[in-house]
């Protein structure tokens, strides 16, 4: 998402057509209620630089998932992507806890950003501690949020991540609902909104059917990545 892009859904979520609330609230928010959390996974360099600067003019709150082990280097975790994927610095350390002085918060994304799912219990322990106790270690305040590398989870990784965190988000498409777990919440994935105005879509009848359709067919691309 370009920054102009990103700033045009920023602009309609200040003029308080929906409540912009922290992903906590939003777990305990009641359905009728128009609220939304706003996430950002990895930590880049450009969330300091571009991203931060228009959520403090505009009042709204984020949280950021973070992977310790890479902090201050870049996203070469998807060297087997990188095709596909941009090279991009990530924030060091001193960046990280000047934002959390602005009021971001934030979560840990594994100790490494491997994917959670099929572990041995002894590595899955040590993503996910070694996570919570290096960002409590710099950052001052222990994370209270984790976000699932690749979205990959299973039931074991679920456990290991309830015994330190109060929430984990999960890359399944959909709105958030009452009686979703806790520790597995659906986020709706904004790449599938930078050609298309969540503002004119939100709260219409085009929103759940267009939200489906993208979900079908990033699981369809999915299914047959897995294939090849």
């Amino acid at each position: 998402m370009s920054a102009g892009q990103l700033l045009r859904h920023l602009d309609w979520m200040a003029t308080g057509r929906v409540k912009v609330v922290s992903l906590l609230d939003l777990v305990d928010t009641d359905d009728d209620v128009d609220s939304i959390a706003l996430t950002f996974d990895d930590g880049l360099t450009n969330f300091g630089e571009v991203a931060a600067p228009l959520l403090v003019e505009r009042g709204l709150p984020a949280i950021v998932f973070i992977s310790p082990a890479h902090v201050g280097t870049s996203n070469t975790w998807d060297d087997a992507n990188r095709p596909t994927i941009p090279r991009l610095s990530l924030l060091s350390w001193d960046e990280i806890r000047a934002l959390s002085q602005q009021g971001f918060e934030f979560g840990g994304h594994g100790n490494t950003h491997i994917a959670l799912s099929g572990l041995s219990e002894s590595v899955l322990e040590s993503e996910v501690a070694e996570c919570s106790k290096r960002i409590t270690a710099e950052v001052g305040r222990k994370p209270r949020a984790f976000a699932y590398p690749y979205g990959k989870f299973d039931e074991q990784a679920i456990a290991a991540v309830a015994e330190l965190f109060d929430t984990a988000c999960t890359t399944q498409l959909r709105p958030v609902a009452s009686n979703d777990s806790r520790h597995a919440l659906p986020r709706l994935d904004m790449y599938y909104f930078k050609d298309v105005s969540i503002k004119d879509m939100w709260g219409t009848r085009a929103f759940a059917p267009y939200v489906r359709l993208r979900a079908a067919g990033r699981a369809l691309r999915s299914s047959l990545g897995r294939k090849l």
